[in-house]
């Protein structure tokens, strides 16, 4: 597991999970609730996470900047998702 991003006034966590860390999961470590974070956005990178630019919970929400062309190009190409949280 790659923790990113704690609320822990909300007791929520986000990280990278699954087996080749290729799932981003939004988790409420107390009740043990999870949302899996669905996006429109495609990254050509072996690892979720270095697509991953930066990502904040915000609120009931959690902001995700993506750099779509990690590792694939000299220029970066951001992309942004708001996911709002279901847990």
């Amino acid at each position: 597991m790659y923790d990113l991003e704690k609320e822990l006034s909300k007791n929520l966590i986000v990280y990278l999970d699954g087996e080749d860390y290729d799932r981003l999961t939004i988790e409420n470590w107390v009740t043990g609730e999870k949302q899996e974070v669905k996006s429109e956005v495609t990254c050509e990178s072996a690892f979720l996470g270095y697509c991953i630019d930066s990502l904040r919970l915000v609120n009931d929400n959690l902001f995700i900047q993506w750099d779509v062309s990690a590792g694939q190009s000299d220029t970066e190409i951001k992309k942004s998702d708001w996911v709002k949280l279901q847990i």
